[in-house]
């Protein structure tokens, strides 16, 4: 095998069929970026918070628990910061 080709039991998040894993950290924050750059730190709350309140409405509780990681993840991936918060 070539370095340029790669098993299917080691990508399986690649795999067409399966989707990709967007449960996954990177992808979460990576969404969270992303909004943040779309809309600002207070669109994207509130973008997501819009979307965990539609997919409670429809029962999608699969997703609520994606949006709500990314509502999470959003202040991690910002810049901002609360008055006490130590500097690492």
């Amino acid at each position: 095998m070539s370095r340029w080709q790669y098993s299917k039991a080691s990508h399986d998040q690649e795999d067409p069929d399966k989707g990709i894993d967007i449960t996954s950290d990177l992808a979460i924050y990576r969404v969270a970026n992303e909004l943040i750059k779309q809309h600002g730190l207070k669109g994207a709350s509130d973008y997501a918070a819009d979307r965990v309140k539609t997919l409670m409405d429809a029962q999608f509780y699969d997703g609520v628990a994606v949006w709500r990681k990314i509502s999470a993840a959003l202040v991690n991936v910002s810049d901002f910061r609360f008055e006490d918060d130590p500097v690492n």
